[in-house]
């Protein structure tokens, strides 16, 4: 019934409601959706709200009211029929209508509304939760499932839970099955209250127990039983309190291992090797669950073995082992494969064979490990690759002797590798030898009739092969045919060898007791053995041919008796120097049917044949012959052989000397010996061409008439006895001696004092005279005898003695004959001094006597040498072509007019501001009075001369110098028109000055060139002097050094300006000068006058000047002490020469090579102080060093820890720059020369306490290093090498305190600590903890650590970043944070690399340390050119970044090198801006400056365009970072030249250099203008992104020598950015190829003003006077000249240089200042003819200014003066 009163009030409610929603709708069409919105919106209503119906229903008609109850009725009615069905409609209906009223917020309110309006409430229901709907369904949750009773919609119940009245969880769905309340299983039982309630009204409460949840005991006894699987013993659970079953069940991560009963053993499955927590989870079937998770056993049995070996017939398994058994002793091990029976062993033993597996076999065998339970499994797979091992067929053997024979290449497959292999053979059951495989093997012990052979291989593994085959049986022998006898060896005839692989290569050996052994060739029928004299007896000598160390065969040869012989020689004698007789020769022991012939020898010489028996006549000897050879020979090959000394008694005709008059020669002291007793001989005298001549030999002395003085030949003397037998003879040679006279003839100064007449000369000697000799070619004038002139010969005459006097006159012919003589001066090697004949008389027939021939005297004068240096001015114009001659007047007398011929200090002498040097020869005049000095008036490019002064050094005043100052034209145009002045001089001392000269360390900055100084004072200048040896280095001027000089010229007092130059001579002229420093006594003690530079000298660089003039820096000399460490790390000395250079705010010392320490013998050894003194000039404060070494010696690596400097200028105070690093090319970057800067904050000490854990094997023997980072900056890496508590240090459970001396960090941040992992013993270590004490921190830190070090425990690390913390603290791990790090590679040809590349960090704070960036996120290969990899690496957190540093070990297929364009980073720190790292450089040992390692700072704090140079272990993170620099742009123009092949293919640079730094080099990769860049005529357009540079000094251009066309000719650079506001030209017009010009790919260039020039060109109006050759022009001023510039394009006319036109260019070219003059020209080329007639040239500058300059002359190899290029000056 009560069912029936709440379905009858539930079907009239429904009915209600319909009505309300019919009343709504007809209110409010489309479910009144609008205008309900609308009021909601007018009332803007947020919470619950009454709404007055009528205001709900204004808005329209609907459905009469009557009509709707009628319906209402009906419905009632038929509802009641069918109560149940209509109950459950309008409760699925309500729940739908109110699910759709909560989507729209509006509705659902209206709802609500109206059921408050209408007052409908019912009583509150209780909702029922028993125990049993209460589980715990996780271990952090418990599962409720509530039962709600008499909602109307239970969907829409929300129901709270309030634990103890505190924590209130929900609301949950009343809808839902169950709720899950987040309560630990573990808590105390907790009271929990739970609400229910609905958005009608209905609400209900309850309140139950939640009791604490079940779970699983800890799990302890279990053990592994297979890689696979587990036994799980004992489990127990509690507080599960259904009386359902509990199941456990296992997981592996997520994968099931089974699920178990509580109760009982749990056999766990599908476990995985690695598999180390397992987690168990029991439920019962209400839900209740708990869980837990423990290690599971990691001993898996396992079994193993060492190594197998095989037999022909099985497989032998050593070494097998098993482990984590229960009982291994009673373990059986199954061996199984396909196809072949199992095979068991016991493991009591550890070898198994394992039968019937034959060679051929190859696969797997399982080997399979099982205890007596068949519960514990152990299992490996032998992996058998190929077949067994086995020998190779035995096709290459031969027989090398009757018991031997060797087998060649024998080779066995399938043998293992690593195992050497042994051969033995067998002669049946006999070892015929052992053998290593793969070679030649020579067995021994054969006998003749062996034939089958059995080969057993084996190898130390236990390996077997096994084979046989049959030997060769042709055995090698050898035989002769007959034996002969020589003096002094057996010649066996008629060799034969049988079955040798090659006779010609046999050696036969031939051994006799008491003989050598001796040795033959094979290919040869006969040999001679040697050693077997005449006398020996005979005996068996035994013939053994061999091949090759392998083949050999036998015989004997027996001989009877002693060799044939000759008897002594005895009778003999010389007839003359050519013949002998020898008389009775007799000889023995030839076989009696034998014919016997004599040969005699000289030497080699034969001379004769002749039979025995007979007296033998020789001739053909030689004077010098002593011994004569004879030889017996017979037609059998016997050989005997003698010897005898020949009579040396030979009869000869000798004299002493020879005289020679006008009329004969005399022959004196004649002698005859060896001639017979009583002989009366005659000398005969003959010569070709006269008479013979002879004389007795009874006379001493012979005169042979009829020889004039001028014959020369040889005569032959010959005597002869009356028999004519003996004959003597003697030859002597006759010479006319003839010497060379030199002759200086000086005509007269007078007026007509010349002669054109031919002058001849007679000198009379003591002995002779030379006839009249022509004085015909004068060797210092063209035109001989000229007034004022000497004119010198040189004449070749008869040697005629001491000349007292002369003859000397002309033929009196020519225009004008007549003569006036000066002197005659007359010089000969035989003549002690320069003989001196004066004259001062007319040879002229109407002159003086009217004689034309005079004899002169002679008056003795010596000579003397002068040094002339002569400076021409330094004014426009002022240099000469004419001939300048000196004439040196002195005490005694003068010299003449000596020519200044040749200068030594230039090839084009009296050049505008030069000085030449001279040496002429001239009489001694003694002291020097005076000096007269002009020139001819001659010369093609003017006569006029401005002279400055003249200089002279003579022997009369030795050591000074007179000076005779001048200051004048020489000029009939100038001055007074005077063009030969006398001067008096002024005597200049002289002083010794200590030049240094410091070439640039600029690549190619040193010169072969001469250079010379000139060093202008108060008191003058000291003239040109060339730097010539160098005191220190034996190749000067080579780059990077300082040469020093020591010159004695002229004391100038107070040093104003130097000239330094060069004569531009040399292979390679260009010289770079930095500085010159100058030291003398006249400046004073310790000062040096300093000449800075640091520009080029030369031609082809900056403004091609060679000469530069340069003024001075007074510098005070300083005495610096410098202390140098070489750090304590093994091989860290050197052998090198080390150098350092100490930079100053003002100056740097120069390259100082640190050569003597005061401390040590050796200097630079390991851990040793050097200390040194250099005296170098005072820099101002010290800022930086350079230090490093040239790389020489046997050692030169180094790793330098620090240096110390303490100066005058340091104040006692001594600066401190730390290092740590290597200068070596083999390690680290590779760098020789690093830049250290001073520690700002000095040294500290400190004590550093390192305490080794105390577990097993926690010591270590590797070399451990420290790096401790503060606050300003950091340590470097220091070696922690000698321990003051223990000499073994880092021994487990010791505490080590070490001493540290380095630069002052400040506050500690952090230290890193690690090892370099060597050590012989094993690397790793525990470190338990550090401590550092230092005076500056005050307190002891503790950084506390815990961790191993080592490649295989732990995480693997060697090195960790500690932090400090207290004691007994774990290790306290750096805060971290992801790095993106961006890398792109170059897109240059091959500038991608297979190295492994690493980063470091550095930040304000710390560095990262070694990051190796190994996979990319972009790119499966990284580092490819062109490309960008991205990396994502985790590392500590660094503060702000100031620099990375980026490299690679160089290792990869495919090369290390590596060109790296940029690095970007990001990480949080930035704050989501990326940081830029600009390279542009190569990684590359082969290529730029070889390093592979490099730093770089971000492109907004960078002063040298991203890179910098390595300062050492701390860079900018000690030394505060690097300046800021504000970004720029630059825009580049490169213009390549117009000549053929220009172009290139190459890799294109440019390094932009300004006052702030440079841009690094930029690779120019895309033309904005060209696909195809770099083309002959081309301007390419490229953008560099770099920072502001400030001024631009200089762009540096080259390229790679890389593409099939390299060689490239640049024509100019320009530059332009906004901060410079103008383009900067950078002219160039030279080869950048190694096959031109000077061969270098890289140039400097400098800017230079442009000037844009127009330039006007009129052509002549005559006709002919155009042109179609490429005409070109130089513009000339105060400021330099312009390159050569073609004038191309005509503004005026179409088809320039035609007759009459004038054309007009304009042209951009160098502002040379004031237009001087210019230089026209072309090339002669063109269709119609080179030639041109140019009429003028008129020049206008940009400021409006227009010079004319005239010309109207032909420019035509065929007209005119046939000149094709014209200088003018303007008219």
């Amino acid at each position: 019934m009560g069912f029936l009163l709440d379905s009858t009030k539930i079907v009239f409610l429904s009915c209600l409601f319909v009505l309300c929603l019919v009343e709504l709708n007809s209110a409010y069409p489309n479910g009144g959706r609008d205008k309900r919105d609308a009021i909601f919106k007018e009332a803007d209503l947020e919470e619950e709200t009454e709404i007055n119906l009528q205001t709900a229903n204004d808005g329209g008609g609907g459905v009469p009211g009557w009509l709707i109850a009628v319906i209402i009725v009906l419905v009632f009615v038929v509802l009641i029929l069918v109560l149940v069905a209509i109950w459950v409609c309008i409760r699925c209906v309500c729940s739908q209508r109110v699910e759709d009223s909560l989507k729209n917020k509006h509705s659902y309110k209206t709802l609500r509304n109206l059921q408050k309006i209408r007052a409908l409430k019912y009583e509150k229901e209780t909702i029922v939760i028993p125990e049993l709907n209460i589980v715990h369904s996780s271990v952090n949750g418990v599962s409720v499932t509530p039962e709600l009773e008499n909602f109307p919609d239970v969907f829409n119940v929300k129901v709270y839970y309030t634990i103890e009245k505190q924590q209130k969880l929900g609301p949950f769905e009343g809808g839902d099955n169950k709720h899950e309340l987040p309560l630990a299983n573990k808590q105390e039982p907790k009271r929990v209250t739970a609400d229910a309630a609905d958005p009608y009204g209905y609400k209900a409460q309850c309140s139950f127990a939640i009791l604490e949840g079940p779970i699983i005991e800890p799990i302890n006894n279990h053990s592994r039983t297979s890689a696979s699987t587990a036994t799980v013993r004992m489990v127990e659970c509690s507080n599960f309190r259904s009386n359902t079953p509990v199941q456990i069940s296992y997981f592996d991560g997520d994968a099931a291992l089974g699920e178990f009963p509580a109760d009982g053993e749990h056999k766990l499955q599908k476990l995985k090797r690695t598999t180390k927590d397992v987690k168990a989870k029991a439920s019962d079937e209400v839900g209740n669950v708990a869980e837990t998770t423990f290690e599971i056993d990691q001993k898996i049995p396992t079994v193993s073995y060492q190594r197998i070996s095989r037999t022909p017939t099985s497989i032998i398994v050593k070494g097998v082992a098993l482990e984590h058994f229960p009982n291994m002793e009673n373990a059986i091990i199954t061996y199984t494969s396909e196809g072949h029976e199992e095979h068991q062993a016991s493991s009591d033993s550890a070898e198994h064979e394992v039968a019937d597996y034959g060679q051929s076999f190859q696969g797997k065998i399982l080997a399979k490990a099982t205890d007596t339970n068949q519960e514990y499994i152990g299992e490996c797979e032998i992996k058998i690759d190929g077949p067994g091992p086995m020998i190779n067929p035995i096709a290459e053997h031969s027989r090398t002797s009757i018991s031997t024979a060797t087998i060649r290449q024998v080779t066995c497959s399938y043998f293992p590798a690593a195992a050497p292999v042994q051969i033995t053979y067998y002669d049946g059951e006999e070892s015929l030898g052992e053998f290593p495989a793969e070679e030649d093997h020579r067995l021994s012990g054969l006998k003749m009739t062996s034939q089958d052979i059995k080969v057993k291989a084996a190898d130390d593994l236990g390996n077997i092969a096994e084979t046989s085959f049959t030997v060769d049986q042709n055995i090698p022998m050898i035989a002769y045919e007959r034996v002969s006898r020589t003096p002094k060896s057996l010649v066996v005839k008629g060799v034969k060898l049988e079955n040798f692989p090659n006779k010609d290569f046999a050696v036969i050996t031939y051994s006799c007791e008491g003989h050598g052994d001796q040795k033959a060739k094979g290919s040869i029928g006969e040999h001679e053995l040697a050693g077997y004299s005449q006398s020996w007896e005979g005996g068996v000598v035994r013939g053994t041919a061999s091949y090759g160390n392998e083949y050999t065969a036998e015989c004997q040869i027996s001989i009877e008796g002693p060799g044939p012989m000759i008897e002594p020689v005895t009778n003999q004698s010389r007839t003359s120097v050519s013949t002998a007789t020898v008389r009775q020769v007799q000889c023995k022991n030839f076989p009696a049917d034998s014919l016997v012939q004599f040969t005699y020898y000289d030497g080699d010489k034969s001379l004769g044949n002749f039979p025995a028996g007979q007296d033998h006549k020789l001739t053909n000897l030689k004077k010098t012959t002593e011994e004569i050879k004879i030889k017996a020979t017979d037609d059998f090959g016997n050989i005997a052989e003698t010897s005898f000394t020949v009579d040396q008694n030979m009869p000869s005709v000798s004299y002493e000397n020879i005289f020679r008059t006008t009329k004969a020669i005399f022959i004196k002291g004649v002698k005859l010996e060896n001639f017979p007793d009583g002989a009366n001989a005659t000398v005969t005298y003959s010569s070709e061409g006269h008479d013979d001549h002879q004389c007795p030999s009874s006379s001493e002395e012979h005169e042979v008439p009829g020889y004039r003085p001028s014959w020369e030949g040889v005569l032959i003397a010959t005597a002869t006895d009356e028999t004519k037998e003996y004959t003597g003879e003697c030859k002597i040679n006759i010479e006319v001696l003839m010497e060379t006279y030199h002759i200086y003839v000086t005509t007269s100064d007078k007026r007509g004092a010349g002669t054109d007449a031919n002058v001849h000369i007679v000198l009379y000697g003591d002995n002779d005279d030379t006839g009249q000799i022509a004085l015909e070619k004068s060797s210092s004038n063209m035109n001989k005898f000229e007034r004022g002139n000497t004119d010198e010969f040189h004449v070749k005459a008869v040697q005629v003695g001491e000349i007292p006097k002369i003859r000397i006159g002309h033929d009196n012919k020519g225009g004008f004959a007549g003569w006036m003589l000066d002197r005659v001066e007359i010089e000969a090697p035989s003549l002690s001094t320069r003989l001196y004949f004066p004259c001062g008389r007319w040879f002229d027939k109407k002159e003086d006597d009217g004689e034309i021939e005079r004899e002169l005297p002679a008056v003795e004068r010596k000579m003397d040498t002068y040094h002339i240096y002569v400076t021409t001015s330094d004014k426009k114009g002022a240099g000469t072509d004419a001939n300048v001659y000196i004439d040196i007047h002195g005490e005694e007398g003068e010299t003449g007019q000596q020519f200044l011929k040749s200068s030594k200090t230039n090839t084009n002498k009296f050049e505008r501001g030069e000085m030449d040097e001279f040496e002429i020869e001239a009489i001694k005049i003694g002291g020097i009075k005076k000096i007269i000095i002009g020139h001819d008036n001659k010369g093609a490019f003017g006569a006029g001369w401005m002279l400055d002064k003249v200089e002279i050094e003579s022997p009369q005043a030795p050591g000074k110098r007179l000076y005779f100052p001048c200051g004048r034209w020489l000029d009939k145009k100038e001055d007074d028109g005077l063009i030969e002045r006398e001067l008096i001089p002024m005597e200049r001392e002289m002083e010794t000055y200590n030049i240094f000269v410091t070439t640039s360390d600029k690549k190619g900055a040193g010169t072969d060139a001469n250079v010379y100084i000139n060093l202008f004072g108060e008191d003058g200048d000291t003239g040109e002097t060339f730097l010539e040896k160098s005191k220190n280095n034996k190749n000067k001027f080579e780059r990077g050094d300082t040469d020093e000089f020591e010159v004695k010229i002229p004391k100038v007092g107070a040093i104003q300006k130097i000239k330094i130059g060069h004569d531009n001579k040399g292979g390679f002229a260009g010289w770079m000068l930095d500085r010159v420093e100058i030291e003398a006594p006249s400046l004073g003690l310790g000062t040096r006058l300093l000449f800075p530079c640091g520009r080029w000298l030369d031609k082809k660089e900056d403004d091609g000047l060679i000469e530069r003039e340069l003024t001075p820096v007074e510098r005070q000399m300083e005495t610096y002490k410098v202390f140098v460490t070489t750090s304590d790390v093994k091989g860290a000395g050197t052998d090198a020469n080390v150098y350092v250079i100490i930079h100053g705010d003002e100056v740097d010392t120069g390259k100082q090579f640190l050569k003597s320490s005061k401390t040590n013998k050796n200097k630079f050894e390991t851990g040793q102080t050097d200390e040194f003194e250099v005296e170098a000039i005072e820099v101002g404060d010290i800022t930086k060093i350079k230090i490093g070494h040239d790389n020489a010696g046997g050692f030169a690596g180094w790793m330098l820890d620090r240096v110390e400097i303490e100066s005058p200028s340091t104040h006692g105070k001594r600066l401190y720059f730390s290092c740590g690093r290597w200068f070596d090319t083999d390690k680290e970057d590779g760098a020789i020369e690093r830049e250290l800067i001073p520690l700002e904050h000095g040294m500290e000490t400190y004590n550093i306490f390192v305490t080794t854990a105390d577990e097993k094997g926690a010591g270590t023997d590797a070399n451990v290093y420290i790096i401790i980072y503060g606050e300003h900056g950091d340590t470097g890496r220091q070696f922690l090498k000698k321990s003051k508590t223990h000499k073994d240090k880092f021994e487990k459970g010791n505490t080590d305190e070490f001493d540290l001396e380095t630069g002052n960090v400040g506050e500690i941040k952090n230290i890193r600590i690690g090892h370099d992992n060597k050590d012989t013993f094993g690397a790793a270590w525990m470190v338990d903890n550090v401590e550092i004490e230092a005076p500056s921190i005050g307190k002891r830190l503790h950084f506390p650590c815990g961790q191993w070090f080592d490649k295989k425990k732990g995480d693997g690390q060697i090195e960790r970043l500690l932090a400090p913390g207290e004691k007994g603290a774990k290790l306290a791990k750096p805060e971290t944070e992801t790095y993106n790090i961006f890398v792109t590679t170059s897109d240059v040809k091959n500038a991608g690399t297979d190295a492994n590349v690493h980063i470091i960090i550095y930040g304000d704070d710390i560095d990262t340390g070694k990051l190796t960036l190994k996979k990319s996120k972009t790119h499966k290969d990284k580092f490819e050119r062109g490309n960008m990899d991205e990396f994502e690496m985790e590392a500590p957190k660094v503060g702000d970044v100031k620099k990375i540093r980026i490299g690679h070990d160089n290792k990869g297929a495919f090369g290390g090198g590596w060109m790296l364009d940029n690095v970007e980073l990001e990480s949080p720190s930035t704050l989501g801006k990326r940081l830029h790292f600009a390279c542009g450089r190569w990684l590359d040992k082969k290529e730029d400056d070889g390093l592979i390692e490099r730093e770089l700072v971000p492109k907004d704090a960078s002063t040298n365009g991203g890179t910098v140079d390595t300062a050492g272990p701390t860079g900018d993170a000690q030394n505060g970072g690097a300046q800021t620099r504000e970004p720029e742009t630059y825009e580049v123009f490169v213009t390549t030249s117009d000549k053929k092949g220009a172009g290139t293919d190459a890799n294109v640079y440019v390094i932009i250099c300004g006052e702030h730094g440079d841009t690094g080099q930029q690779w120019l990769t895309k033309s904005k203008t060209h696909k195809d860049k770099f083309e002959q005529g081309n301007t390419d357009h490229f953008v560099v992104d770099s920072f502001q540079l400030g001024k631009i000094k200089s762009v540096k251009i080259g390229h790679d020598n890389k593409g099939g066309f390299a060689g490239w000719m640049l024509d100019n650079v320009e530059v332009e950015s906004p901060s410079i506001g103008k383009r900067l030209y950078f002219p160039c017009d030279r080869w950048l190829d190694k096959k031109e010009d000077d061969g270098a790919i890289e140039r400097e260039l400098l800017p230079v003003e442009i000037e844009t020039y127009k330039i006007f060109v009129t052509t002549s109006n005559d006709k002919n006077s155009g042109t179609d050759a490429n005409v070109h022009i130089y513009i000339y001023g105060e400021n330099g000249e312009t390159e050569k510039i073609p004038l191309k394009k005509s503004k005026t006319h179409r088809d320039k240089f035609e007759r009459g036109n004038t054309d007009e260019f304009e042209i951009d070219a160098k502002d040379v200042g004031d237009i001087t003059k210019i230089k026209i020209g072309h090339d002669n080329k063109g269709a119609f003819g080179g030639g041109w007639k140019l009429d003028n040239v008129e020049v206008e500058t940009s400021l409006g200014t227009r010079k004319h300059f005239a010309c109207g002359r032909w420019l035509d190899k065929k007209e005119d003066d046939k000149k094709i290029e014209r200088e003018l000056t303007p008219s």
